[in-house]
């Protein structure tokens, strides 16, 4: 016996499913894990080869990945943000930093609701950008609780609202892996715009090798849930020698690249090549030799 519309021969299992179409399946939720497509009900008369699609009458609808992470979509994450995200995971480099920087003019690229600030509020004339309107008064509240004040605006980094070497440092945590590549090389010219002729600037991005990525394509996006909603954010994932390649063709020296960068870096095996962040030190001054390694 076998079942109406599978070849004679064919195995068929109590639910009357084939061993290829178990493989289809298979290599359908491979497909969908790396492409970025997604999964619906299939609209009523859809046509499909009978024997091939699952029992569950399921479709792959194909889509791009969102091209850049809206500032609506941001606005709506920030009250959250806000909550979760309320103490710097690079707390440790971030004073590092203070310490050899001392004291000057810095910029934060992308500061969201603030606590990257903290660090630096003693000794530094302190000033904040972001695209998100919401984080902006999220970094407002945040500011009132730490007894500190920055100097805020809402702008794209990309288009920086600022005369060329205003500052003397700078610092850009999860920002540009958030930008589509379009976007990038004008938003690395602003950032070496904008820096003193010694200026440095700490950058860090998502490292495409952590194993979260290993089967997602180069453009993705990455759900943020937050009360009874699913948020997608576009990200652009870097390697660290994408990253220093980028940064250099801005103008920029790396400086150092810190392998082990951030909260993310454990246990052992996820560092490195493997860890979460890519983290660069980068300088604008093109004379003597880099401190760390790409």
């Amino acid at each position: 016996m076998h079942s109406p519309g599978q070849g004679i021969g064919s195995v068929i299992t109590a639910t009357g499913v084939t061993p290829d179409i178990v493989l289809a399946n298979f290599l359908m939720a491979v497909f969908i894990i790396y492409s970025g497509a997604s999964v619906a009900n299939c609209p009523a008369g859809l046509n499909r080869r009978r024997g091939w699609l699952p029992p569950s009458r399921l479709c792959i609808i194909l889509k791009e990945p969102w091209r850049e992470t809206t500032t609506e979509i941001f606005d709506r994450i920030a009250p959250g943000w806000y909550d979760v995200r309320h103490w710097s995971i690079f707390r440790v480099e971030l004073e590092a930093l203070a310490r050899r920087w001392r004291r000057g003019r810095l910029v934060n690229l992308g500061c969201a609701h603030g606590p990257d600030f903290l660090p630096f509020v003693a000794d530094f004339d302190l000033h904040g950008v972001d695209f998100s309107a919401e984080m902006l008064r999220q970094a407002g509240r945040y500011q009132a609780k730490f007894s500190f004040s920055a100097g805020l605006v809402q702008a794209d980094v990309s288009r920086l609202p600022f005369a060329d070497e205003s500052f003397d440092w700078a610092i850009s945590v999860a920002t540009y892996h958030h930008l589509p590549r379009e976007k990038q090389a004008a938003a690395f010219a602003e950032l070496y715009r904008v820096l003193s002729p010694s200026g440095e600037a700490f950058i860090t991005v998502w490292n495409r090798r952590q194993p979260r990525f290993w089967l997602r394509r180069k453009e993705t996006v990455v759900p943020w849930r937050s009360r009874g909603e699913t948020l997608p954010r576009y990200y652009y994932l870097f390697s660290r020698s994408e990253l220093a390649r980028r940064v250099t063709e801005a103008g920029f020296r790396v400086l150092d690249d810190q392998r082990r960068c951030g909260n993310g870096c454990r246990p052992r095996w996820k560092r490195g090549l493997f860890s979460r962040n890519v983290c660069l030190l980068v300088t604008k001054d093109r004379g003597g030799a880099a401190t760390g390694g790409r």
